[in-house]
């Protein structure tokens, strides 16, 4: 599963009147890795399209600005569509089909592949009493009728939260909902960081300014460095209920990029930033008139579970205020 490419659909089961009950703009999101790459897929509105009723999805990539967005709808409480580039509805999937039903018959030279609802039991896919579609992919011989397994073997489908399974080793990660993580081991985004404060102020020299660092996934964070955007110096203070530790950041902390700092924050918990004693220029020794700085800080993060992520994760915060002339050459 290392190399696990995740792919998924964002549904969830809807009253009569089409009315989502769980997927709401600002509630709910989904998160998952692929190619070296987090993605975050998040309801953020509803669209009206030939009168028709549409719940729009934002796909956000980490560390970039690009988005996409797509569009889906749900008749009654079981038909699925996705809205293609065309205009026209692509059906994903039914939830009144039967065990038994063929969804797809292709023939291609003496073979036919089928794929077929298997089987349909009654579970919990997170922590909600769902209903999981298996469905099953088989090839026949036209000739002798001897049937043979495919890759994926099965697909599945779940009634609150839509296709769980797609292509070759493929897997559901997790979903946030109401600002609870379902699905076991959750994948990380920048979101998963929650820093305190939206920025950083120190008010004089004598001054310091500091936030909490939270985190709101299930799996441990690791903090591994922060990189600076502009040559100013800073005394930083990192600590809670288990550790202190101090050190001081020019440029980037730690210096060698095999270096890491190695915090560990655990699940829902934080540790608290202090930063104090602004050295406006650390490799100078001159009087700078406007004591005034402003700066953006870096944080590179990394989470821990046992998916080998080949990219880590970052979250900015910015920070100004007053600082001090260097007294050294």
């Amino acid at each position: 599963m290392k190399n696990a490419i995740i792919s998924f659909v964002l549904l969830v089961s809807i009253a009569a009147n089409g009315q989502t009950l769980l997927l709401k703009p600002g509630n709910a999101a989904q998160y998952w890795y692929e190619g070296g790459i987090y993605r975050k897929k998040e309801v953020v509105g509803y669209s009206e399209f030939d009168g028709k009723s549409y719940i729009r999805l934002k796909t956000i990539y980490a560390g970039s600005p690009s988005y996409t967005y797509s569009y889906e709808r749900i008749v009654g409480d079981s038909i699925h569509y996705i809205r293609l580039a065309n205009g026209n509805d692509s059906l994903s999937f039914n939830f009144n089909w039967k065990v038994g039903k063929i969804l797809r018959k292709d023939t291609i030279g003496n073979r036919t592949h089928l794929q077929f609802i298997d089987s349909i039991k009654k579970t919990q896919t997170f922590t909600f009493d769902d209903t999981i579609y298996s469905l099953k992919n088989v090839t026949i011989d036209i000739h002798t009728g001897d049937t043979s397994n495919v890759i994926p073997l099965y697909e599945y489908y779940s009634k609150l939260f839509g296709k769980l399974t797609s292509g070759l080793w493929t897997i559901m990660q997790g979903v946030r909902i109401n600002g609870i993580n379902y699905g076991g081991n959750f994948l990380g985004y920048q979101d998963e960081v929650i820093f305190t404060k939206d920025s950083l102020y120190v008010l004089s020299l004598i001054d310091s300014a500091s936030c909490w660092i939270k985190n709101i996934s299930n799996v441990n964070l690791i903090l591994d460095s922060i990189t600076t955007h502009n040559p100013y110096g800073y005394r930083v203070i990192f600590s809670n209920h288990l550790f202190n530790k101090y050190f001081y950041l020019y440029g980037r902390y730690p210096n060698h990029l095999l270096d890491t700092l190695k915090i560990i924050i655990t699940p829902s918990d934080s540790v608290k930033l202090l930063i104090y004693d602004v050295d406006l220029c650390p490799i100078c020794r001159e009087d700078i008139t406007n004591k005034y700085f402003n700066d953006t800080l870096t944080f590179i993060f990394r989470l821990m579970n046992e998916y080998p992520y080949q990219n880590n994760f970052y979250s900015k915060i910015q920070i100004s205020g007053f600082g001090r002339s260097s007294d050294i050459d």
